[in-house]
């Protein structure tokens, strides 16, 4: 266990982050927040496979089997390395829209316009 204030710090320390579950009818419909904590930081993730995800498979990699997990891990790592230059630095840039448009802030305006809405 680490306190959540730290966790921006481990994350950052990882090459790239995962989110493997079992193979499941839940799964297949999960959607862990983890996602925009790891895209908040721009890095690349590895996770199993779920619908869910699909709006962002773009962003990350999607797997149905260890063989795509390895395989994911390993074009992960292949993005390059730090934050300058490569692949993984336009990744990184969108990853990191990508959790800003999802945070917690804009998800209640859009709550907040659609009440408007209602009247």
């Amino acid at each position: 266990f680490q306190p959540r204030e730290s966790l921006p710090a481990w994350i950052e320390a990882m090459d790239v982050c995962l989110i493997p579950w079992p193979e499941s009818r839940w799964v297949k419909r999960a959607f862990s927040l983890k996602l925009f904590e790891y895209l908040a930081l721009g890095k690349p993730v590895v996770s199993s496979w779920t619908r869910e995800y699909l709006p962002y498979r773009d962003l990350l990699y999607l797997a149905r089997t260890p063989g795509e997990f390895e395989k994911g891990i390993e074009a992960a790592l292949a993005e390059g390395g730090g934050r300058a230059g490569g692949k993984r630095a336009e990744l990184a840039k969108r990853r990191i829209e990508a959790a800003r448009a999802n945070s917690w802030d804009k998800k209640v305006e859009a709550f907040l316009r659609a009440l408007e809405r209602l009247g």
